[in-house]
């Protein structure tokens, strides 16, 4: 539990870190970052299926095309177990590409697991 705790507080940082960077900004990956973060912090908010299936769809999509912080969402999505079933073989995985693309928080959340 507190893994997950320190993995929300480090993805809150991250959406912080990447406004800063100036990275990719599409309006997609905002809207699913903000969903997460809404979702991640408040276990008792209620969101449709449709919802986070639309925030995983856009996390996959960006670590695809080379997002290191999307990447990193995945990697919680996994270990959470919250919108995918858990996984962590998969959070690992996803930790460790986002980390190989230069996401320093990645690599946090590699290294603890």
């Amino acid at each position: 539990m507190k893994k997950l705790i320190l993995l929300s507080i480090l993805a809150s940082l991250s959406f912080a870190q990447e406004l800063k960077q100036n990275s990719d900004n599409s309006a997609e990956l905002l809207e699913a970052k903000k969903t997460f973060s809404s979702t991640a912090i408040s276990k008792d908010r209620y969101r449709s299926i449709l919802t986070y299936n639309k925030m995983q769809e856009s996390f996959q999509k960006y670590c695809n095309n080379g997002n290191g912080e999307a990447c990193n969402y995945m990697g919680i999505l996994y270990l959470s177990g919250k919108v995918v079933n858990q996984n962590r073989k998969k959070a690992q995985e996803y930790f460790s590409l986002s980390c190989s693309l230069g996401y320093e928080i990645g690599c946090l959340n590699r290294d603890i697991m």
